[in-house]
């Protein structure tokens, strides 16, 4: 179960309540609880899946963990909570266990992770979990597709440039079949949900750009953002954080591809696909490098990494 599915089944109320004093072994140097005891028995945390606040007053307290397949928020209880002291009693509260698969009822299983139809679990299943990204990239898909069965092609004659490097690309090579290894999809990262596909046969090229203008994260999804960056989040504050971001998924779901994209007619350009099999030795670092990556400097070949440390201390030094 990923963070996403996590926080959606404490939304959704999929948990079982404990909320029993346990003992906790905690490691103050990296201010983390590495186990804990409950009924006789001794649960090692395997994973931190997030470090969160009970309350906005208090420093960082409670703790989503990982223990085998079981999943638990414990918590620290301040008796009487004063900044100024380097320590300050209280005791450990696991609170509740979220629910496995096979404890819920499978209609539940499938709100949390929202998997509302079969293409949408394909990608899903193959990028691990539902995000907004994900939603849009789907979207572009099927737009793509209904364009490609109105146009009698097949998915092989496509090339596209995505200007972005989320979630939607894995969307993209599942549902088109345009991956980076057949190098039929290309990626120049600009941040942008703008794709340029090229239709190989009828030679014509379209731009799709990303225009639902309601999807600009608001000023409540800024600042709960910054409060999970800076670690000064409650686990309230990451519960609205998730319902927000599923706000955004749904509202995707439900529009039509045209709404979620403009498209443009654009200059035909004859993709450039990557020769593969040939590589050479850069002459500084030794490392075998495709040949079309390689950079010639002063009579030696170089990879891009160690060019861009010769060029630095060029710069540096003033040598041209």
């Amino acid at each position: 179960m990923d963070r996403y599915s996590i926080l959606r089944s404490i939304n959704l109320d999929l948990i079982e309540y404990i909320q029993k004093k346990v003992r906790v072994k905690f490691d103050y140097r990296s201010r983390v609880p590495l186990c804990f005891y409950f009924k006789d028995k001794c649960y090692w945390i395997h994973e931190i899946v997030l470090a969160v606040k009970t309350y906005k007053e208090l420093p960082i307290n409670g703790f989503i963990v990982r223990s085998n397949k079981e999943i638990f928020f414990l918590y620290f209880h301040f008796f009487n909570f004063n900044k100024k002291k380097v320590f300050n009693e209280g005791n450990w509260v696991l609170s509740y266990k979220i629910l496995n698969n096979d404890e819920t009822m499978y209609f539940y299983r499938e709100e949390r992770n929202m998997l509302v139809n079969m293409t949408l679990k394909r990608i899903a299943d193959f990028h691990g979990h539902v995000c907004p990204e994900l939603i849009i990239g789907a979207k572009f898909c099927e737009y793509v597709m209904q364009l490609i069965n109105q146009k009698g092609s097949k998915n092989s004659n496509i090339f596209i440039i995505a200007e972005n490097s989320t979630s939607a690309i894995d969307a993209i090579q599942i549902l088109l079949g345009t991956t980076l290894g057949n190098q039929r999809l290309k990626i120049i990262d600009k941040g942008k949900h703008n794709y340029l596909v090229y239709f190989l046969n009828e030679m014509v090229s379209l731009k799709f750009a990303f225009k639902y203008s309601s999807f600009i994260d608001g000023i409540d999804f800024i600042s709960i953002e910054k409060k999970i960056l800076e670690n000064n989040a409650t686990i309230d504050d990451v519960i609205q954080y998730q319902d927000l971001i599923d706000n955004k998924i749904t509202t995707l779901m439900n529009l039509s591809p045209s709404d979620v994209f403009n498209v443009e007619k654009i200059q035909w350009k004859e993709p450039e696909y990557e020769i593969s099999g040939s590589y050479f030795m850069c002459s500084s670092c030794k490392e075998i490098v495709l040949r079309s990556k390689l950079i010639y400097y002063k009579g030696k070949f170089y990879c891009s990494t160690c060019f861009n440390k010769i060029k630095c201390r060029a710069e540096y030094l003033n040598i041209q």
